[in-house]
This record gives C-alpha cells, structure tokens and sequence, in this order.
C-alpha cells in the first residue's frame, strides 16, 4: 500500500518501513498504522509520505534510543522539510546525529567541539528545564525537545544559541532552531497521526477506483475502435484482400508455382529494375508490418473487443509475410537467371 501512495518501489516501501518497526520494536500488524501515520501527515504538510518514509530509515534507530516516539518523529521530519525544503536523507541523517550525540554525551562523551553533559545540563538549567528525571535516569528527548520549545521565545539570543550548541552541535543547530521556531506546527502533526486509523486504505480505495476508472475508459475506447472499423468497412476489406491473396496462390498450386509463374513473367525485365522495385514493396512491407506490429502490442492489454481486432491484424500480417516471400522469391529467380544469361 505504501509503494502505491507513497510513490515508492515495493523493495523500498518494505525496507523502509521494517527498518522503521524493527527500530520501535513494532509487531507487523502494526505496519498499517505506520501508513496510517504518513499518509495523515503527507495529507496535511509540504511534504509527502515518501520523504517522511525515507528520513525515518535514517533516524528511527536513533530517535527511538532517545526516546522519540515516532508520533514526534514523524511530526519532526514533517515541520523541517515543511519549512526549509531539505531532501529527506539529509533531515533523516541530521536528526540522527542530533540523538545520537545526545545519547553519547549522557554516557559521558565529550564532542567534537568539546561539549558534554554539563554544558547540555548547565545551558538547560538556566532556563529551568531538567535533563534528568533522578539522578541516574535521563528524561525522554522528545519531552525535553518540545518543553524547550515551549520556552524559547521567552528566551534571549545568547540563551537560544547556547541551547542549540549544546544539544545539536554546531553542524546541526540550525535544524534545531527552525524545529523550536515551528514546534507549534510539529504538535498539529502529531495530533493527526492520533486519528489517523484507516486513513490509508480510505485514501487507497481513491487510487484504486482511478486505476478502475482508467481501465473502463481504455475498455470503453479500444470497443469504440473496434466497432468504427467495422461499421467503416475498413477491417473488413483488409481481410477480404489477405484471404483474395491466399486463394490466389493456391489456385496457381501453392507458393512454389505462384513464384516460378511471376519469375517468368518478369524476367524479361531488367533485374536492377526488379530489384529497385522490389525494394520500395519491401519498404513498404516492412513500415507496415512495424506499425502493425506496435498496434497489436498495444491491444494486448485490451479487452475482448481489442483482441478480436488483434485476431483481425494477425491474418492480415500474415498475407504480408506472403508478399514479402513471392518478392524475395522472385528477385532472387530473376537476378540468378540475369547472371546465367551473361
């Protein structure tokens, strides 16, 4: 269901969601409230169900380990990309290395740019937010990113940046910031993907009966075809021709007479004037046969109607096929007996 609404290949709807449910510990049956999830949200934002889906691949791991539900996850993806426009690996990656810093520095990591958990804890606490629960157990992130939040406009400059640095890094501040400015718009998403149930198959169906739609018009259109060339006289006379062909041929006894009767007849004509001849015929066999041919591999995925007139175009590609040997019959009769007479 994913790959049809979220324009994804099947292997890349699969991969990506077991990725995602593998992280969050999610039973399969659990998958269709995953789609439920993106499609609410891909119905609501500037971003689509493919984006969330990819930019979860590459954050889930993480952000379930910093206790990220993938309600706040998703709402995350969904008010970056929203606002800034970034493909959905870079989101993904960024927010990645966001909570997997996090969780090195409350193990005990300094960074790159030598912060750890004091800087967080210190930049946190002059604002009085808590990095902890107790002395040994952290808060979820997703609680701590959105009372920060709740709090940033009260915040000044240096406060605002102080934050940032300490829980994104330098590299990724800037995703924090437009997270915090936007955390309003991140709780909306997160409210839809609560009533969420049964959104994707509702949205399915509507892809289906299009996908019927355009079937019965196809259908509809192919027996139209049909039903002019006949009312036309067109189809008719093509056949009446292929069959006049055939009994022709086997009135002169077979192809092999039919080829030695016409050989004789023209052979008294120059060969380069039979062979230019015949030439512009085996062009114009061949721009038919190829016209016909691509006609008939479009009618094979038609109806009833388009398949009678398939078994219409077989007959009359086959009296073709005839021509086309009495002319290569003939030339090669005919420049032979030339080269006998030199």
């Amino acid at each position: 269901m994913l790959s049809k609404l979220g324009n994804l290949s099947a292997a890349e709807s699969t991969e990506y969601l077991t990725s995602t449910m593998n992280s969050y510990k999610l039973e399969t049956e659990d998958a269709i409230k995953v789609v439920d999830k993106l499609i609410a949200v891909d119905n609501k934002s500037a971003t689509s169900a493919k984006e969330l889906a990819t930019a979860l691949r590459y954050a889930a791991a993480s952000a379930s380990e910093a206790g990220v539900s993938i309600e706040q996850l998703i709402s995350y993806i969904a008010t970056i990309s929203s606002t800034t426009r970034q493909n959905a690996e870079m989101i993904g990656q960024g927010l990645k290395t966001i909570f997997t810093r996090m969780e090195d520095i409350k193990a005990g990591a300094i960074d790159e740019d030598g912060l750890g958990i004091n800087n967080v804890e210190i930049a946190l606490g002059r604002v009085k937010i808590p990095l902890r629960d107790t002395t040994t157990t952290f808060r979820d992130m997703g609680d701590v990113l959105e009372q920060v939040a709740e709090n940033w406009d009260t915040l000044n400059d240096i406060q605002q940046a102080d934050i940032a640095k300490a829980i994104a890094g330098v590299r990724q501040r800037n995703n924090f910031i437009v997270l915090m400015q936007n955390m309003n718009q991140a709780l909306e998403y997160q409210e839809i993907q609560l009533i969420s149930a049964g959104i994707a198959a509702d949205r399915y169906q509507v892809y289906l009966e299009g996908v019927e739609a355009a079937q019965n018009e196809l259908k509809a259109s192919m027996e139209s075809l049909w039903q002019s060339g006949i009312s036309s006289g067109l189809i008719k006379s093509l056949i009446d021709a292929s069959t006049w062909i055939v009994t022709a041929i086997d009135d002169f006894g077979g192809l092999t007479t039919a080829l030695i009767i016409a050989t004789a007849t023209l052979v008294t004509f120059k060969s380069t004037l039979i062979a230019t001849t015949l030439l512009s015929i085996g062009n114009w066999i061949k721009t038919i046969t190829v016209a016909v041919g691509s006609l008939t591999y479009a009618l094979k995925t038609g109806t009833v109607a388009a398949i009678g007139f398939q078994s219409s175009l077989i007959l009359i590609v086959g009296a073709i096929g005839i021509l086309a040997a009495i002319a290569g019959g003939i030339y090669y009769f005919a420049t032979a007996n030339e080269r006998l007479t030199k």
